[in-house]
């Protein structure tokens, strides 16, 4: 299979950082925070919410969603 045709998700190599931003694209923008990741949801319709999940959960980082009126942010820890 050709490098170029795996995505970022498939590519174990791939740094998490870098496969959650090609996910999310415009839906959502990502920090990363003391070793783990905040994210803010921008687009809560179109974000990959599941995608997201798997790759946290993958490797390993606690995951918390929270909500303050309308803006929804995860946050990923060790």
């Amino acid at each position: 299979m050709d490098a170029k045709r795996i995505s970022p998700t498939e590519n174990r190599g791939m740094d998490v950082a870098e496969s959650l931003k090609y996910l999310m694209g415009d839906t959502g923008g990502l920090q990363e925070s003391l070793g783990g990741f905040r994210i803010e949801v921008y687009h809560t319709g179109a974000f990959p919410w599941a995608r997201v999940f798997k790759i946290l959960l993958d490797h390993n980082f606690r995951v918390y969603v929270t909500r303050r009126k309308a803006d929804v942010r995860i946050e990923a820890s060790i």
